[in-house]
């Protein structure tokens, strides 16, 4: 049963132990500001439940997070977030906001290195990434 295990600033999340799987919802909004230190404050706080929680799936619901990743967020992501998230994680999709830059800069922290070895897909659909992921979509959300 999916549990709200966090809930931050521009971040909620839920758990599911049965499925062994994490959905994490992001939201800002288009006009709204974040400083920098407060991003990678909420991206710790995601890697670090992965780290103790261990979720074979992870979907990241951004269809409300109108917020561009820089490329030095990007990066640091890469470097700092991702590597251990890597070896724990079998499966992640990402549904993505319509807003297109928002898209894109997401889109981009996985593209070169991560995407053509990893089982990480983008979808504009929510359920589509569910079935994707194979998980049972969470019936209070």
């Amino acid at each position: 049963m999916m549990q709200l295990i966090d809930q931050y600033a521009h971040t909620r999340i839920w758990y599911d132990e049965d499925q062994s799987w994490i959905l994490c919802q992001r939201f800002c909004e288009p006009d709204e500001f974040i400083e920098d230190d407060h991003y990678k404050e909420q991206m710790l706080r995601l890697k670090n439940i992965i780290i103790e929680k261990a979720p074979r799936i992870v979907l990241m619901d951004l269809r409300n997070f109108f917020y561009t990743v820089t490329p030095a967020q990007q990066e640091w992501i890469q470097k700092e977030i991702l590597p251990p998230l890597l070896k724990i994680v079998q499966r992640a999709a990402f549904v993505l906001p319509s807003d297109l830059p928002t898209a894109l800069s997401v889109e981009q922290i996985y593209e070169d290195d991560i995407m053509p070895v990893y089982p990480v897909r983008m979808f504009e659909d929510y359920n589509r990434a569910l079935k994707w992921l194979k998980v049972h979509p969470p019936e209070h959300l």
